[in-house]
């Protein structure tokens, strides 16, 4: 039995359902875990900043994981580890033979194409602080460079000059928690006293998201739909109930299993993400997606109809949305779409999938050390057993 590898995962929050970092935080620790690695965790809450440092970093979020991860202990070596793991900007300043940086957004791309416009000066301070974002994702790369979950988010790194690898990775999927179940069933453990047909928006409800989006799409949905606005803890807060609109606030992540199965169909109508993790858990229920999200509308275009039917290209047009929700909810198409997501999910992003991209990715970057191949299988495994980034109509049938 070789020595277990000595991991050190670097991200601002711990593990949980604070949102999809953290838990894609808990996904890595058993991925690496997995594949042979002792792992340790350290957050913001491990570094002992204090002062007019503390102050800074809560007066300036952009600066605070640059500031708390100088305040760990071991920084900026960390030697006692065989091998660094870093998400959002707590690569700045490390300096070990092996470290890999991993990219679940950027905040230079989201700066760019999320943030809501208010007037010329907001203007000047935002274009101020996408190239300050740039310069700092360029600098959070380890010395193994830095790894995307997405296609699109790749891309947007590249343009900013961050050095990123041509492979990416999905974030993983527990396809044996987030699997089919019976509507009724999951609407009255929910307390949803509901007959119409629901479509789901979870995250946070906030521009960036696309609230208003959200909004235009809500007063346009046919006769006999209603929206469902889940937002995540501790992201719930008032909103006024509109007739076509139920808000349900602090969902806690254990509710989304059954709030997919729920749903008839979810919308997600981002200005800018990576690959949310909210995709592919509803689609492993069997719920299917309508999205205007590079990340996801990539593969979903080459997977072609029915998946395709739920891209929307011009997300700012409430009916472009209303369209996509009614072609892939037909009743000729939506048990194949239900089935085909599924399948999607298997073959992009199940933890077996991911498991052996991230064993065959870090055997190769750092083939010195003893990676694990995985033997134990956690959901559903794709019958090749080969992961698969590209789908056809032919691979999921």
């Amino acid at each position: 039995m070789p020595k277990p590898i000595k991991v050190l995962i670097l991200a601002p929050y711990p593990k949980g359902d604070r949102g999809g970092a953290e838990v894609m935080l808990g996904y890595m620790e058993k991925i690496l875990t997995e594949l042979g690695g002792s792992v340790t965790i350290r957050t913001w809450n491990d570094s002992d900043t204090s002062g007019l440092r503390a102050c800074l970093s809560q007066m300036a979020p952009l600066m605070a994981s640059l500031i708390r991860t100088k305040d760990l202990p071991g920084y900026p070596k960390f030697s006692d580890f065989d091998f660094i793991l870093s998400t959002e900007l707590m690569g700045i300043g490390v300096h070990h033979p092996r470290h890999l940086h991993l990219f679940l957004g950027s905040y230079a791309g989201f700066r760019s194409k999320a943030v809501r416009p208010r007037g010329t000066l907001h203007r000047l301070i935002n274009m101020v602080l996408i190239r300050v974002s740039a310069i700092l994702e360029r600098k959070a790369g380890g010395t193994l460079g830095a790894l995307a979950n997405s296609e699109s988010l790749r891309d947007q790194l590249e343009s900013f000059g961050v050095r990123v690898h041509p492979d990416t990775i999905m974030p993983p999927t527990d396809t044996e928690r987030f699997t089919f179940g019976h509507q009724g069933d999951a609407r009255r453990r929910l307390g949803l006293q509901l007959t119409s047909k629901l479509a789901l928006f979870a995250g946070r409800w906030e521009y960036a998201k696309g609230m208003d989006r959200m909004e235009a799409i809500a007063s346009m949905l046919p006769a006999g739909w209603q929206l469902l606005v889940a937002t995540p803890k501790p992201f719930g807060f008032h909103r006024d109930n509109r007739p076509e609109i139920l808000f349900r606030f602090d969902t806690a992540h254990a509710d989304m299993p059954d709030l997919y199965r729920s749903a008839d169909v979810l919308l997600l109508p981002s200005r800018f993400e990576g690959y949310p993790q909210v995709i592919s858990e509803a689609q492993a229920c069997g719920c299917p997606v309508v999205t205007c999200v590079e990340g996801p509308t990539r593969l979903l275009k080459q997977a072609g109809p029915p998946l395709s039917l739920g891209v929307v290209n011009s997300p700012d047009d409430p009916r472009n949305w209303v369209a996509a929700v009614e072609a892939i909810s037909h009743p000729d198409v939506y048990p194949t779409v239900r089935n085909l997501s599924r399948a999607f999910v298997e073959k992009t992003s199940s933890l077996p999938v991911v498991l052996r991209q991230y064993h065959d990715l870090l055997s190769k970057l750092c083939s010195d050390l003893p990676w694990q191949y995985p033997t134990r299988d956690f959901g559903l495994v794709p019958e090749s057993g080969k992961p698969c980034n590209k789908l056809d109509s032919g691979d999921l049938a």
